[in-house]
């Protein structure tokens, strides 16, 4: 007999939710973005519960991959990838990506700080460039060796405040609270982020497309 389960105020069979939520389905998805969103605010778990049914097994396999066959760290970067779920939720936009391809984002992402915390190192300010032409993949044409050449040189122009709040908000995901609290240490009041953010990308353009005719 199938299990039922409540999503939202919605009924489903546990299955066919999870099979839906595989093949992207963007009602389903919307359903489950919802529940994530009300259990943050309940501190509740149900909708991660969900989502690990749904992405556990085909993420496990991709980071075993680069892990080189190794299932500890795939299944420790795999929790990690959903408390970045959990804590960034808000931050998910469906009109950039089904929520699928967010989710391989978040793990790709999780997979990258866990490398760098097994190495002792540091978040490397030059690799933004990568990053940032990474994710804009998912959900664009990729960038031409000329326009990846315009991206890195607009990134060196910009200040290591910019490039840090241009990392933090769009390749980590942050929110303006996370980047306040988290990523400047309190360096920017949390009211005045989005502003700073957005003279920041501002100035990448600028640069970029300066770059680019250049």
């Amino acid at each position: 007999m199938t299990k039922m389960i409540r999503v939202g105020s919605q009924l489903a069979g546990e299955d066919d939710f999870i099979a839906r939520l595989q093949r992207s389905d963007e009602a389903s998805e919307r359903l489950l973005v919802a529940q994530i969103k009300t259990d943050r605010a309940t501190r509740a778990s149900d909708g991660l519960v969900l989502a690990s049914k749904a992405y556990r097994g085909p993420v496990i396999g991709l980071l075993t991959k680069q892990f080189a066959g190794q299932l500890d760290a795939a299944t420790e970067v795999w929790n990690d990838t959903l408390e970045r779920i959990y804590d960034r939720i808000d931050t998910y936009e469906p009109s950039r990506s089904k929520f699928k391809t967010w989710v391989f984002n978040q793990a790709r992402y999780a997979a990258m700080d866990y490398r760098r915390r097994q190495a002792g190192l540091p978040r490397p300010v030059a690799d933004l460039g990568d990053e940032i032409e990474d994710a804009s993949s998912l959900h664009a044409e990729p960038l031409t060796d000329r326009e990846s050449r315009a991206l890195r040189s607009a990134l060196r122009r910009l200040t290591p405040l910019q490039r840090s709040l241009v990392w933090n908000r769009y390749v980590r995901h942050m929110t303006p609270f996370e980047i306040a609290r988290e990523g400047l240490s309190g360096e920017i009041p949390e009211d005045h982020v989005k502003v700073y953010v957005a003279r920041a990308l501002t100035k990448l353009r600028t640069n970029y497309l300066e770059e680019l005719g250049a």
